[in-house]
């Protein structure tokens, strides 16, 4: 990889919506120590000091995701945190993809949402330790021989549901793309929704973005196009931006023209006789272009 762009954000979805972001580059990605050879085995380190770094680790034995990071903000403002996310291959369903994006040119990615996680963050007095439990996460782990020019639209969201039946919670896990993994209809292969653990593929879905300059103010829509096979997800959200990652270059040889911006999410899913009813969920957005 020429160049490697590696971003962490940290959001507190309090009054001020105070937001710490972190970003980082590393010429053909010397700063990566280690590299996991599966999203099941073993570690990614990313490290420029000790002070500076990010490690994803599969714990087999445990069960576990484990991510330990510490990452300046600026000159004066350390962030540091350590979490847990449980993970069993025999317990925990997944989605699973490995996609011929050209005839030579393979994609693996493992898409799980809605697992439970807790942890620590510390911010910048390492003596003033918050602790974080009864979280969800959503994990993404990707490793592909990507075509030269790629565009994908991405949606990612772990929430607490209601259950309109009988107004009981529910834990729900959304995995929405377009654009890189479709099939010749145009449904993504990798779309897949978490409904109190058990996955479901999902059919076309359609995104209605605003303006390119208005997309990380303006509300999205995303919802499902033709689908009346009622065994399977029927979606409506939209998507409500409060801020944005971006990251916009022009180096002749490479091209990115990335946008990910983080809010919530209202609407609603169907599925059978039963309709989630999702509120004030937390997650990401992507529209995204490049040229490697």
């Amino acid at each position: 990889m020429l160049l490697m762009h590696l971003f962490m954000l940290l959001i507190e979805p309090n009054k001020d919506r105070s937001v710490y972001q972190y970003s980082a580059r590393s010429i053909l990605s010397k700063a990566i120590r280690e590299q996991a050879k599966s999203s099941i085995d073993g570690c990614t380190h990313f490290s420029q000091s000790s002070t500076e770094y990010i490690r994803l680790c599969y714990k087999k034995k445990e069960k576990v995701y484990e991510i330990d990071a510490s990452v300046p903000i600026n000159d004066t403002f350390q962030m540091s945190f350590d979490f847990t996310i449980d993970y069993s291959s025999e317990k925990d369903q997944s989605m699973v993809l490995l996609y011929p994006v050209e005839q030579t040119r393979p994609a693996y990615t493992h898409k799980i949402a809605g697992l439970s996680s807790r942890g620590h963050i510390y911010l910048g007095n390492k003596d003033k330790k918050q602790d974080l439990s009864n979280g969800l996460s959503s994990m993404d782990w990707t490793l592909a021989y990507s075509e030269r020019l790629s565009r994908w639209k991405w949606v990612s969201l772990s929430v607490v549901a209601i259950d309109s039946s009988n107004n009981e919670t529910v834990t729900i896990g959304i995995n929405l793309s377009d654009m890189v993994y479709n099939d010749a209809n145009g449904i993504s292969m990798e779309s897949a929704v978490w409904i109190a653990g058990k996955v479901y593929t999902v059919d076309l879905i359609v995104y209605e973005l605003p303006d390119k300059e208005h997309q990380t103010s303006q509300s999205w829509q995303i919802y499902s196009s033709g689908t009346t096979d009622r065994k399977v997800p029927n979606i409506r959200l939209t998507f409500q931006p409060w801020g944005s990652q971006e990251e916009h270059i022009n180096l002749f040889v490479l091209e990115g023209d990335f946008i990910q911006a983080f809010g919530t999410y209202h609407g609603t899913i169907e599925l059978s006789n039963h309709k989630y009813i999702i509120e004030n969920g937390f997650g990401v957005a992507e529209n995204h272009y490049a040229k490697w």
